[in-house]
């Protein structure tokens, strides 16, 4: 574990990190899964040809409820009132801005699962984005697939 994160390296191109973080007493798991141009097979991002990755790194974004991994219901939405929804975003937005703190990686990426989740990726992002973090909209044929640019991405 290092930080808040427990490391795992797969091989020489894929690695993991992961932490655990709840909201009313239910659990998540947000992992942080390491791409670049020899490692696109661990990615639900589809990059264009010839796409350039930061030489300070890049992350994929993604998180769920333990129990949907359990049940094999990958990001189904959970009963209403059984999380807060906007705790549940701060919790990841703390999460990406601990690892980038940590790690000082370069970009970040990651493909909502819904337009409702887009919608809330958005609006936090936007919000915390400045000092010479950019967001990147519509990457890839779907469109949807976003990448966060961090100071240290060139």
């Amino acid at each position: 574990m290092v930080g808040n994160f427990k490391a795992m390296k797969h091989n020489a191109y894929s690695a993991t990190h992961t932490m655990v973080f709840f909201s009313k007493e239910k659990e998540y798991e947000l992992n942080l899964q390491s791409l670049s141009e020899f490692n696109l097979i661990d990615s639900s991002v589809i990059f264009p040809e010839d796409y350039i990755f930061s030489k300070s790194g890049c992350w994929e974004i993604s998180f769920d409820l333990i129990e949907n991994m359990i049940n094999r219901t990958h990001f189904a939405p959970p009963e209403k009132e059984m999380v807060n929804p906007i705790a549940v975003m701060r919790a990841v937005e703390r999460a990406i801005f601990d690892h980038y703190n940590e790690y000082k990686v370069g970009m970040y990426v990651f493909f909502p699962d819904n337009d409702k989740l887009e919608h809330v990726y958005r609006r936090l992002i936007e919000r915390r984005l400045g000092n010479g973090f950019t967001l990147e909209l519509g990457l890839g044929p779907d469109r949807r697939e976003y990448v966060i640019r961090t100071p240290k991405c060139y």
